[in-house]
This record gives structure tokens, C-alpha cells and sequence, in this order.
């Protein structure tokens, strides 16, 4: 199954978060992700979560978190300290005949 990460960015600064950017998309390309969606087009269904950009990134398997603990990571990670505040979640595919109860919408 794959694994996920979604993250809430709101870049603070942002000639070091065009630094960031390439530094991080290397190290995705290295575990096997893909970005799923890269968004600033975000609409609110409900509640009042607003996030200003939002990525999605596909890994096989649990390679989100050998990515994410990895030293390319750590790198574009250290650079993004002063590029931008992001909420990382990472996310484990559940296939739907595997969660009965589970709706969206």
C-alpha cells in the first residue's frame, strides 16, 4: 500500500523556499514519490482549516517515512527552517472494502 504526506504550507520567505523547492523534489524522486497535488487553489468545504498551499506526495509502500528521515531530506528540511511553517501528516492507504464505514461527503 502507499503511504502519503500532506503538507500545509505557508511560505514565509520566498526566494529560500524557490532554494527549498528543488532540494526537496530531488529527495522525493529518490524514495519513489510523486506529487499527487500542489495547490493554492483551496476551497473550504466545512470548518476552518484554510491552508494558503497544500502538497500531496505519493510513496510506495512506507518509503514517506525513509524519506523523511533521510539526510537529502534533512538538508532541503534545515534550508526550509526559514522558508516557510509547514503541518506534516503523513497518511497509510486503506483500501475502501478494507474500512466498511468509512464515507467522505
Amino acid at each position: 500500500m502507499p503511504t502519503y504526506l500532506i503538507a500545509d504550507i505557508r511560505v514565509i520567505n520566498q526566494q529560500r523556499y524557490d532554494e527549498y523547492r528543488p532540494l526537496v523534489r530531488d529527495a522525493v524522486q529518490c524514495f519513489g514519490g510523486r506529487y499527487v497535488v500542489r495547490t493554492s487553489d483551496i476551497g473550504v468545504v466545512d470548518g476552518g482549516w484554510a491552508p494558503p498551499r497544500l502538497i500531496m506526495i505519493e510513496f510506495p509502500t512506507r518509503a514517506a517515512a525513509a524519506f523523511y528521515n533521510s539526510p537529502d531530506y534533512r538538508e532541503a528540511r534545515d534550508l526550509r527552517s526559514n522558508a516557510a511553517m509547514m503541518d506534516i501528516v503523513p497518511l497509510q492507504e486503506v483500501p475502501v472494502d478494507d474500512a466498511p464505514n468509512s464515507t467522505f461527503l
